[in-house]
């Protein structure tokens, strides 16, 4: 039996914006917050200890937004400050780099009030460059999109759903539960992931983000990427999270392939020791786990033979890359 949820007639939604050194997007996630056709809405703004100007060019909205400063500690503590400052009935998260359609608040408003046992609502996002569009739709790299529902697994496995599309009932962390702040990267997916353990989540298909990609997206960082998922996977499965025996299973091999990808960081770099380390941990987590027994292995090897091999590697490729008609002689 699912847990139901009721709204007032028109609930306070509380707009999140956490922000290190965005001005220049941040003035963008501000507009589109405060663009909203949704009228009973608060924009709260947490600035992480910015350098930059972010505190001039937000100035004339000052009048319009809760503006928070805090030292630096990263977007976690951020969201979770405001989400202690925040009055809504509803929370939702918008990145600095991001931006809101204006229907997106109204239109995830309709989506609780018509389905009482959700939760969590999320919903698909256009992604774009300063070059132009990347992919209409987010979605479309997972395949299939799951339905409503419990998605746990979905969520591990996929850094699904995107923070910025994510609105959520207060009546959800009215338990504490709260971003983790030790996490600098993956923090999100843990907090959704440990929320829907108790509240359902909606999906909808609509595009209501834009989703800002650059060379400062901290997702684009391979070894962070990695590393703070083994932290999120080891706490969850030791910190008394309950789990059905599918869910753990699955975590334990989630866990094990991040270890993995991070020894493979310390193996690019020759770091042959931390390697090992990590792919014995990764062998301790999945014990079937031939990739990561071969890796581990092959750590004995001399770094110098190594090097040695990866430029034979290199030479053959080179040699096996088929030549261009262009660059043939007559």
């Amino acid at each position: 039996m699912f847990h139901e949820y009721g709204l007032t007639r028109q609930p306070l939604v509380s707009a999140i914006i956490p922000t290190y050194n965005r001005a220049e997007n941040l003035v963008e996630a501000v507009e589109s917050a405060l663009a909203q056709s949704y009228p009973h809405r608060e924009v709260i703004v947490v600035d992480d200890g910015s350098t930059d100007d972010t505190q001039a060019r937000l100035g004339k909205y000052l009048d319009n937004v809760i503006y928070i400063r805090q030292r630096r500690r990263g977007s976690s503590a951020a969201r979770n400050r405001g989400m202690e400052h925040s009055r809504g009935e509803l929370i939702a998260f918008l990145d600095a780099d991001d931006k809101w359609r204006p229907e997106k608040i109204q239109l995830q408003v309709d989506y609780l009030r018509a389905h009482p046992d959700i939760g969590i609502l999320c919903s698909d996002a256009r992604e774009f460059t300063s070059e132009g569009t990347v992919s209409e739709s987010f979605f479309a790299q997972f395949g299939e999109v799951p339905s409503d529902g419990f998605v746990f697994n979905t969520i591990a496995e996929t850094a699904f759903p995107l923070t910025s599309t994510v609105m959520i009932r207060r009546t959800c962390i009215e338990n504490g539960a709260r971003f983790d702040e030790k996490l600098l990267n993956f923090q999100d997916i843990d907090f959704f992931m440990r929320l829907n353990l108790r509240c359902r989540m909606g999906i909808m298909k609509e595009k209501l983000v834009e989703r800002r990609l650059h060379p400062g997206n901290v997702s684009k960082n391979h070894y962070r990427r990695f590393y703070y998922r083994t932290l999120a996977f080891k706490k969850i499965l030791d910190d008394g999270t309950a789990l059905t025996s599918g869910q753990r299973k699955r975590i334990r091999r989630l866990l094990a392939f991040s270890c993995l990808k991070v020894g493979d960081c310390y193996w690019d770099s020759l770091d042959l020791n931390e390697a090992r380390s990590w792919y014995g941990r990764a062998i301790r987590f999945d014990h079937i786990g031939a990739d990561a027994l071969l890796h581990a292995m092959l750590t004995f090897l001399p770094a110098e033979f190594i090097t040695s091999l990866r430029g034979l590697k290199a030479r053959l490729t080179r040699v096996a890359e088929p030549v261009s008609p262009h660059c043939q002689s007559d």
